[in-house]
């Protein structure tokens, strides 16, 4: 099991740092995670939720969910170089069955993408820190799917550098590993 301490990102961080208004966020860790694993996304369980309260309404919070033994996040995999044959695909159908099955999540990185080898010689993929994701009822829009798109080159950038092991056109690749052979989708995110 890995115990995560609930905090806030942004510029929320600032004032309320570990500190939330309700309930409501922190238990849709919970549900949210229950649900996309019910919709086949691979994603870590949730085990347990503690809240404390800590006055005014506010409360701080720390999740427990199963560990991914033997998992490293994409941005590791990066810092050590182009990543082995199948990681980058295996994240990035990991990411368009997300969209398909409707997952929205808001905070896509590099560090939320894990991937472990699992027998030996496949690749498999899992998504983390599903605070704030949203969970809608079909597949994603276009829009959507290309602002979570944009949003996971741009940690790539921030974090590995330009152009990086991906070359001078990242996003082509970013494209290409999501849409697959849909040349439709392909279309229409162009």
């Amino acid at each position: 099991m890995v115990v995560k301490k609930m905090r806030r990102g942004g510029l929320a961080a600032r004032l309320w740092r570990d500190r939330f208004a309700g309930t409501r966020r922190l238990l849709a860790n919970l549900t949210v995670a229950e649900e996309a694993k019910r919709r086949g996304i691979a994603t870590p369980s949730p085990v347990a939720l503690c809240l404390r309260a800590d006055g005014l309404g506010l409360y701080q919070a720390w999740l427990m969910i199963e560990e991914i033994a033997q998992a490293r996040d994409l941005l590791s995999v990066f810092k050590e170089g182009a990543p082995p044959p199948g990681v980058l695909e295996a994240a990035m159908g990991l990411v368009r069955r997300m969209h398909d099955a409707g997952l929205h999540h808001r905070d896509l990185n590099l560090g939320n993408l894990l991937v472990r080898e699992d027998p030996p010689g496949t690749r498999e993929a899992f998504v983390i820190d599903l605070d704030r994701a949203v969970l809608r009822p079909g597949p994603l829009d276009d829009g959507d799917r290309l602002r979570a798109l944009l949003r996971l080159e741009r940690s790539y950038v921030k974090h590995v550098g330009a152009p990086g092991p991906l070359g001078d056109d990242a996003h082509s690749v970013w494209l290409a590993l999501y849409t697959g052979d849909d040349a439709d989708l392909a279309s229409r995110l162009e």
